[in-house]
């Protein structure tokens, strides 16, 4: 009995967990106590595009339910078509120079058409697919030759002409020059173009076949893609009847793509690409080549450069993040330092630096040259007067920006991505709207053009890029836009006395450079101000205890469960157990919280084999399984807990962990502290054994961008009837990156028997495969029982997966008195499991 009570308390605790909720005619908000008027605002804004994203792909997924994620400074959202129609939406825009890769002029209506196009897409179902997707069923989406995001950032574009990603030609055409023939590879962060291709290109490709062959062509190709989806039936019986693959089999022999395109996919890729072809290059002298970096900014200052960028390569495969970096090199060229950081924007006055970078759900400003915190909050944009801070600050609860110049603040509808103050005028930068503050309001200049990510100062001049006839120019902001610029598509920019500085794309297609040439003055182009939308104010009610009790208790996903072996093309003694199981999933989520229950019934014997017999060993199950899953990425928080109780044999058993990141902050600009506290355990129980395993460990973390310094002490407490052990582990390890081609791991750990050591050294020595490379290491063992040091030295190659950073394999020699060969794999080129 006190069993089920706890199962009745994780629910109830489940539903709780959720807020409130608002009901407009196609959509449920769900929002966190204070974002009444932010939903509200959602609700109206999803209603204005809803029936565009349904129009154009002709197909209605019915009612969705849009989850407000509040409190945060990540530029994100995402779409759940399995549980509900879930879309979850994050409250703060793109600022800094992520706005260049999200160029999207209103971030709610932008995700909203994004994520909703998701929806609607990967429900697209005929047939059995459809029947069970709606039966709230499982199911795997088959796109064809597309990735998920290729409508997506095709509709997100469509919507307007300056706004979306393949409305900026640095992150579409000049991006896709870099392409050569055919798509580069898109699945580890291993490349400068790592996530634009499966975005940007992706969407592209989208779209040139759609104004090629027409939009009911891509449309009849997605649906017959989509055909042959897995349905749930399909996945759950698999294991049982392997011979449902061969219903699936037709589409290894067919070319769904040539069938509806007269084309291969290989050949109209190359099409594609042919289209972006041109002899033209960048008017200018290459100062800095940035090989196989993405580079954001440029600041120009006193005959020096400062350049904001991140560096991938080999390391940024093994561990999935890039080198960020902050290099200031002469006006000729010449290196002066690198600060290793990361940062989404920076200034300079005076020689000082002063960035903007996250730390956990806030913001802070650093003058970097000092390494002082300044300022920490939701801050969106920032720049530097005579040494004093002017910034911006954010209320997602309001949809409200705050600026504070000098000692007066002005409050300002919409999010303040970016802004200059010269001493006097303050220019700022509402998506792609550009506003000046004239008599203590603000007035708007130009809300046409798609703008850059950036204002720039010199003196009392102000600059920034901006999308005329076609190009990304770099402009000078008077009663006109002068160009400075010409028939360039520049991704930043800033000038000297005599020259201009500006970013693109190298001419061979290994990353961006940052080139010179002397400034120019072009025609001026005029301003243009949009006529204003239509406010649409659709109805909504606000659901009572009773509705919105019914919305949380609507399982969000059902999924029968039937597994047997006595269809398998193997004997039961080979497969050493035969047998039956019948269940049901029910799953309740809210986004962050799963909360599911699964009973069962079940049949099982098992098979050992004693002196050419069979003993055999019968099972009949009947009970519950339950658990509760709870992820808050946001604040490094995560719970697991899964519980199996079955009445038929008198058992429990289940396992459960916990992560809590305790504390976490900068100590300095590039360096942070985090404790993390973790635990796992396991139990079983059946009267009179109780079983216990618990693993409780903490771990303290030092890191800066290339280097990292862990501490950790786990104890693993067992228990098992009658006895108690502990065993406790001391671990020390470190990381230091060289460079994107090598880089050093080392570990320790000691326990009441053993110290253990482990140094290798990582080289990345073939430049035709970047996921590959040579190992030389050490392996040291102290064993205090016996007094006994054991020394053993690696020498191995690695190779990575092409397509996951998460399976190296390795072969080599170990030497420990004698060469051995040996041959392994791990999850990285330095993890070994022989």
């Amino acid at each position: 009995m006190k069993k089920i009570l706890v199962v009745i308390f994780l629910f109830f605790l489940s539903l709780a967990i959720f807020s409130e909720v608002i009901s407009f005619e196609h959509a449920n908000i769900i929002y966190p106590e204070g974002y009444k008027k932010l939903a509200i605002k959602v609700g109206n804004k999803f209603e204005s595009i809803r029936d565009f994203v349904v129009d154009l792909f002709s197909y209605d997924p019915g009612k969705v339910n849009i989850f407000i994620e509040p409190n945060t400074v990540i530029s994100n959202g995402y779409a759940n078509f399995l549980q509900n129609n879930i879309i979850k939406i994050y409250t703060w825009p793109p600022s800094g120079y992520e706005y260049t890769y999200l160029p999207l002029n209103d971030w709610y209506t932008y995700l909203l058409v994004h994520e909703f196009t998701h929806i609607v897409t990967l429900k697209k179902l005929r047939g059995m697919n459809k029947i069970t997707a709606n039966l709230k069923m499982p199911y795997a989406p088959n796109f064809g030759k597309f990735s998920y995001e290729a409508p997506t950032v095709f509709i997100e574009s469509s919507l307007t002409k300056n706004s979306g990603r393949l409305n900026n030609p640095n992150i579409s055409e000049e991006l896709f020059k870099t392409f050569g023939e055919k798509f580069p590879n898109d699945n580890l962060m291993n490349d400068f173009r790592y996530g634009l291709v499966y975005y940007n290109a992706n969407g592209d490709f989208f779209q040139y076949l759609i104004e090629k062959y027409g939009r009911e062509s891509v449309l009849n190709y997605l649906q017959s893609s989509m055909d042959y989806s897995l349905n749930w039936l399909e996945i759950m019986l698999i294991p049982s009847f392997p011979y449902v693959l061969l219903t699936k089999l037709p589409i290894l022999f067919e070319d769904n793509f040539k069938f509806y395109f007269g084309n291969s996919f290989k050949n109209e890729v190359k099409n594609w690409l042919h289209t972006f072809k041109s002899n033209e290059k960048p008017e200018g002298a290459l100062v800095y080549k940035g090989q196989n970096e993405r580079i954001y900014k440029v600041i120009s200052e006193n005959n020096n450069l400062y350049i904001l960028s991140s560096s991938f390569g080999a390391v940024s495969g093994y561990f999935n993040h890039p080198i960020n970096k902050l290099t200031v090199i002469s006006d000729k060229g010449t290196v002066k330092n690198v600060y290793y950081l990361s940062a989404i924007d920076f200034k300079v006055e005076d020689g000082k630096i002063f960035i903007l970078k996250r730390n956990n759900n806030n913001m802070e400003i650093w003058n970097q040259t000092e390494n002082k915190k300044l300022i920490s909050g939701k801050i969106s944009s920032f720049d530097v007067y005579k040494g004093k801070i002017v910034f911006s600050t954010y209320n997602d609860k309001e949809d409200v920006s705050t600026i504070n110049v000098l000692n007066k603040t002005y409050t300002i509808n919409g999010f303040v991505r970016e802004l200059a103050f010269n001493g006097d005028s303050l220019y700022i930068l509402i998506g792609n709207s550009l506003l000046k503050l004239e008599n203590d309001s603000f007035k708007v200049i130009d809300n046409v053009s798609l703008k850059g990510a950036f204002l720039k100062k010199k003196g009392k001049e102000i600059y920034m890029i901006s999308k005329i006839d076609g190009k990304m120019e770099f402009v000078k902001i008077e009663k006109t836009l002068i160009k400075i610029s010409n028939k360039q598509n520049i991704i930043d920019a800033d000038l000297d006395d005599n020259n201009l500085y500006f970013i693109t794309y190298l001419e061979n297609g290994e990353g961006m450079g940052l080139y010179k040439s002397e400034k120019t003055f072009n025609l001026p182009e005029k301003y243009s101000i949009a006529q204003k939308n239509n406010v649409y104010n659709f109805r909504y009610t606000t659901l009572s205890n009773i509705d919105e009790l019914k919305l949380k208790l609507t399982p969000s996903i059902f999924a029968p469960l039937l597994f047997t072996t006595y269809f398998l093309p193997i004997s039961p003694q080979e497969l050493g157990f035969s047998g039956w199981a019948l269940g049901n999933l029910f799953d309740f989520t809210n986004t962050n919280l799963d909360f599911y229950l699964l009973p069962y019934l079940g049949n099982f014997t098992t098979y050992s084999a004693t002196n050419n017999t069979f003993n055999e060993t019968k099972y009949n199950l009947l009970g519950l399984s339950y658990g509760l899953i709870y992820n808050d990425s946001l604040n490094d928080k995560s719970l697991v807990s899964l519980n199996l109780y079955d009445i038929k044999n008198s058992f429990y058993t289940g396992i459960s962990s916990l992560s809590i990141k305790l504390f976490d902050t900068t100590l300095s600009y590039d360096s942070k502290m985090s404790l993390t506290l973790e635990n796992i355990g396991t139990y079983f129980y059946k009267y009179p054994d109780f079983n216990f395993n618990d693993l409780i460990s903490f771990n303290l973390n030092f890191s800066k961008e290339k280097f990292s310094l862990g501490i950790g002490e786990s104890n693993e407490i067992t228990y098992e009837s009658t006895s108690l052990s502990i065993h406790s582990t001391v671990y020390v390890g470190i990381l230091n990156i060289f460079s994107q081609k090598n880089y050093l791991y080392g570990n320790m750990n000691i326990d009441d028997e053993d110290l253990n050591m482990f140094i290798v050294s990582i080289n990345n020595i073939f430049p035709f495969y970047k996921q590959a490379g040579t190992a030389l290491g050490y392996l040291g063992n102290y064993n205090f029982a016996d007094n006994n040091f054991t020394n053993n030295f690696l020498l191995y190659l690695y190779m990575g997966h092409p397509k996951s950073n998460i399976l190296y394999l390795q072969a080599g020699i170990l030497f420990d008195g004698f060469f051995r060969p040996f041959i392994g794999f791990g999850t990285s080129p330095h993890d070994i499991f022989f």
